[in-house]
């Protein structure tokens, strides 16, 4: 039972919490400008968005997920039983919070999200905090980006995470691996 109610968490915020943030969704993000996405600051250092398509981060913690939740409760999305249970999970399994990608390609292969390892580093970039191998999502069919293949997708943080720290997405599904690293600045409110 925790499991299913765990995938009905996880397909939530895949759906509602995304919402596609528009700043996922630009195009325009060259290596060694910042943008704001769910109110972080994430430089991208390494990997820019180019005719292959767009690699863009999101990153909410821990409280942006529970503040979220305490919305949907007050809208009356959420039952108060279900708001507890979510956070309970979220407390459980989120604790670093929840990274968003949004990645588009020529072809639907390539943006299938097995393609991609994700690596958390410390704010120096030398320890490795988090490493997850992504597993088979397939994406979606264009719709005006550009013709190009999309993806959305999230993934949750289960440890504790710095203040600020570094994301490696590994791309795989290309002969030769392409690599985009970003440093997530956390709490800028």
């Amino acid at each position: 039972m925790q499991k299913y109610f765990c995938w009905a968490v996880w397909l939530f915020s895949s759906l509602a919490y995304g919402q596609l943030n528009a700043s996922l969704t630009k195009p325009v993000w060259n290596v060694g400008t910042v943008a704001e996405v769910f109110d972080h600051r994430i430089l991208r250092s390494i990997g820019a968005n180019d005719q292959h398509g767009i690699t863009n981060l999101g990153y909410q913690n821990l409280n942006d997920l529970q503040k979220e939740v305490d919305v949907y409760q007050q809208q009356g999305t959420f039952t108060v039983e279900v708001a507890k249970k979510t956070k309970g999970i979220y407390q459980d399994f989120y604790r670093g919070g929840m990274l968003h990608f949004f990645l588009t390609r020529t072809t639907l292969a390539n943006v299938n999200a097995r393609n991609f390892e994700i690596i958390i580093k410390d704010s120096v970039n030398q320890a490795i905090l988090f490493k997850q191998r992504l597993e088979d999502d397939p994406g979606n069919i264009p719709s005006g980006l550009q013709d190009l293949y999309w993806n959305y997708f999230t993934l949750p943080i289960p440890k504790n995470l710095p203040k600020s720290f570094h994301v490696l997405l590994i791309d795989y599904s290309e002969k030769r691996p392409r690599t985009y690293s970003f440093v997530v600045q956390t709490s800028i409110q």
